[in-house]
């Protein structure tokens, strides 16, 4: 069965909502890393500059699409499978 992995990265405060709403989605599954960096904005009040969030990967595989997405592209292809 091919596997897919899925990465997100968002800001440390939205950790809460976003690991609810996998779980409210049947997402079980998940693994949460504590990562830096720095893009647009950068903190200039620490040292490095950077920037506090979490990294989330999800590994998933070929399933049909869950009742939840809506989000699909113009030739059918669903944005959760990509």
């Amino acid at each position: 069965m091919p596997i897919k992995k899925i990465t997100a990265i968002i800001d440390e405060l939205q950790w809460v909502k976003v690991e609810k709403a996998l779980e409210v989605h049947g997402v079980t599954g998940f693994t949460v890393h504590a990562v830096k960096g720095r893009g647009n904005y950068s903190n200039t009040y620490s040292k490095d500059h950077l920037v506090d969030h979490v990294q989330i990967v999800i590994y998933t595989g070929d399933k049909p699409c869950p009742p939840y997405c809506n989000i699909n592209y113009a030739d059918g292809r669903c944005w959760c499978r990509e």
